[in-house]
């Protein structure tokens, strides 16, 4: 069946060819194409998703590891709103999230290319995420965006969020999530999500404050001392 699919595509593919009449033509043709039929390769197979089908969008969202306490203390922090999460995006079927350790097998694309070895966004399916215990999952609304256009966020998201970039208070899962779900066009992250690491990156500027002005480390803070 996926070597049917394949070749069905290939053709619709030299179709396209045949009808352009310049290689500006052809490029324009055959981006077009394969954003229509969707058409990705990952480790494994080949698939094709359906045209114009304005996929839910969820968050998947995990209590932070996999250590009892954790889910202890997200009881806790409950009345406030807040507690220690992970959690990724499900869109086409694929959960997206991100974190701090490097793609272990790169993945190759037609169309995309490589995806670089040193990211640190990955892919699961659905809500089995095994380094977090899974808590709920909340649909975020739909989007009008082709599985073409979503892996092309995807691209430009994998070569963005590097794995050596990952920072547990600035720049984490929750980060990304809230930056895809933006590019989607669909709702935003619930506050509970954030609420812990902005408190977090604060408490810890309060920290590096020195004197009247804040200082950070570096060749700028020995200027201004």
């Amino acid at each position: 069946q996926d070597g049917c699919e394949v070749a069905t595509c290939f053709a619709a593919m030299g179709a396209a060819v045949a009808r352009s009449t310049s290689q500006e033509d052809f490029c324009v043709s055959s981006t077009s194409l394969w954003e229509q039929v969707g058409l990705i390769v990952s480790r494994s197979h080949w698939s094709i998703a359906v045209p114009g089908d304005n996929p839910v969008v969820r968050l998947n969202i995990y209590s932070l590891g996999t250590l009892p306490g954790c889910i202890v203390v997200n009881r806790l922090l409950e009345p406030m709103n807040a507690g220690l999460f992970h959690c990724g995006v499900e869109v086409y079927g694929i959960e997206w999230s991100y974190g701090g350790a490097r793609l272990n097998i790169p993945e190759w694309h037609p169309i995309y290319g490589d995806t670089p070895g040193d990211s640190g966004v990955y892919k699961n399916p659905a809500r089995t995420c095994l380094d977090h215990i899974f808590i709920e999952s909340m649909e975020l609304g739909r989007t009008d965006k082709s599985q073409g256009l979503v892996l092309r966020h995807l691209r430009a998201m994998r070569h963005e969020w590097l794995a050596d970039e990952y920072d547990i208070l600035e720049h984490n899962c929750c980060h990304f999530s809230a930056e895809f779900c933006r590019r989607l066009g669909v709702a935003c992250l619930p506050e509970k999500l954030l609420r812990l690491p902005r408190a977090g990156k604060a408490c810890n500027d309060i920290v590096r404050c020195k004197g009247p002005l804040c200082l950070v480390a570096g060749p700028e803070a020995k200027q201004l001392n």
